[in-house]
This record gives structure tokens, sequence and C-alpha cells, in this order.
């Protein structure tokens, strides 16, 4: 018989799409660090628009990708507020109704990445106040996989650059523990 137990912790990974004359370290500097904390890890800036082409008609061609990570431990459960607060400040920056920046926080340990969304589907498990969660991408056989239903985007070049930062997540976790 299992027991309950507490949660494991991760941290706070946040993605974040946006066009290529959005300035993303001053908006993080300015509105996200205050709320969640210092930036631990910045991945390089990929182009977004190579994989899909989703998001063009509302914020424009030639979207950009990048991911930070933030050096608080959190637990899965806080990516509701996480969301909720990512969904208010994409509204505020709107212009005209279209985003500017589109925000997907999620919860990175050693072993997996979820994402919060919005967006109920067959995959995602529902948690609170109309946000639900979905496993993007599990750590086993010594790299980052992803699954059926993960975005194109996360298969290739952003897996190898999870991987290249394992090392120094695991480290953080545990000095955090």
């Amino acid at each position: 018989m299992a027991l309950p137990r507490t949660t494991e912790y991760g941290l706070l990974l946040c993605g974040f799409i946006y066009p290529s004359d959005f300035e993303l370290f001053p908006f993080v500097d300015e509105h996200l660090s205050v709320k969640w904390g210092s930036v631990f890890l910045v991945s390089p800036e990929w182009d977004f628009s190579s994989f899909t082409d989703y998001y063009a008609k509302e914020m424009g061609e030639g979207l950009r990708r990048r991911f930070f990570v933030f050096d608080n431990r959190i637990i899965p459960n806080d990516l509701v507020d996480i969301k909720l607060f990512s969904i208010c400040l994409e509204q505020r920056l709107s212009v005209d109704g279209a985003r500017r920046i589109n925000i997907d926080p999620g919860f990175l340990s050693h072993n997996k990445l979820i994402l919060a969304t919005a967006k109920n589907h067959y995959h995602r498990v529902y948690l609170d106040k109309g946000i639900y969660v979905e496993l993007t991408m599990a750590y086993y056989h010594n790299a980052w996989h992803s699954l059926d239903w993960t975005y194109p985007d996360f298969g290739g070049v952003y897996s190898e650059w999870f991987d290249s930062i394992r090392p120094r997540l695991l480290e953080r976790l545990v000095n955090q523990g």
C-alpha cells in the first residue's frame, strides 16, 4: 500500500514566444523576477516561426522562443496561480486585443517537464481555477523525450538544451532541499 507523501519540488520554467522587436530581458526583470525570484538559467533564442505559424495571425511573423528557469523551488500546484498571473500579464501587455508575448509557465524537475495551460484536451489534467497541466517531456534512459502530444518544437533543439542544463538543475534542487 502506498501512503501519501510530500510532493517533489522543481524549478519554475517559463517559455516565451514573442516578436523579434520585443525586449524580453527588461520585461522579465520588470514583471517576473519581482514575482517569481531571480533567473537561474536562460536558453538560447530560437526562431519559433520555423516550427509553426500558429501565433502568426495574432502576434506577427518572425516569432522568437526562449526559456528562463527561475531560482525558486515550486510544486506542481503552484502552476495554477503562476499561469493565472501569466494570463493577466499577457492581457495587460496586449495591443488592440493582440498579445505581444505568450508566456508558458512550467514545472521542471529531475525527470519531468510539466506545462500549464487554460486549454483542456484528453491528455491534460485539471488542477484548479480553469488551469490544466500536461506532462510535456520526460527524462529517462539518460535523455529528455517528447511524448505523442508534445509540441513539435520541443522534440529537437529544446531537448538538447534541457539535456545540457540537467546537471545544474539537479545541483540546484539538491542545494535547495
